[in-house]
């Protein structure tokens, strides 16, 4: 049996291919029995395609209205559970059995509310901000190149008097006629 991953020869009771590691048991039961006991062969053959391709990634504008709607529900489940928290707590500070200096650490447990809410603001701010929609990306990144001119170029020479070899880079159709190296104060 061939490895349809890597192409090498591998025997047919072999689970994985000892050169590319995939997964062969699928393939073999695939071609011994046409399809694995318990699933269609459209099944197999898309657990086969998907160990080895993986999931194509998820679009960019998806990925970031996911983000935004996982920070609305974060936010918001950190103000509930922040209200739930300032409430609860402040009851049980208040109630006599709980000794006067304990009561004080006890009305400030809420605050632990507000690390839900802190991570929903951030997902929004992810989504909202730093994954910018694909035609605002798009014009931000098509800016032109900034040409350099020939006194940045200049800078880059050496000292006058020191020979410079023929460049193929600049200027190579005037340089390549002449057999000899061309001097810096010959320019």
């Amino acid at each position: 049996m061939y490895c349809p991953n890597c192409g090498q020869t591998s025997p047919a009771d072999r689970k994985f291919c000892k050169y590319c590691g995939a997964n062969l048991s699928l393939v073999s039961q695939a071609l011994r029995h046409g399809t694995v006991p318990g699933k269609s062969l459209s099944e197999t053959t898309a657990k086969i395609l998907d160990d080895w391709f993986g999931k194509e990634p998820e679009p960019p504008e998806e990925k970031r209205l996911k983000d935004i709607r996982g920070g609305v529900i974060t936010t918001l489940v950190g103000v509930g559970v922040t209200v739930f928290l300032y409430l609860f707590f402040s009851a049980v500070a208040s109630s006599p059995a709980v000794p006067p200096d304990a009561a004080v650490i006890v009305e400030k447990i809420w605050l632990a509310g507000l690390i839900p809410f802190l991570i929903g603001l951030g997902l929004l701010f992810n989504g909202f901000f730093l994954h910018r929609p694909a035609e605002r990306r798009a014009s931000s990144t098509l800016r032109q190149p900034t040409p350099v001119g020939p006194a940045e170029t200049q800078r880059a020479l050496p000292e006058p008097g020191v020979a410079i070899p023929p460049s193929v880079t600049e200027q190579t159709t005037h340089r390549l006629e002449s057999p000899s190296p061309v001097r810096n104060d010959e320019r």
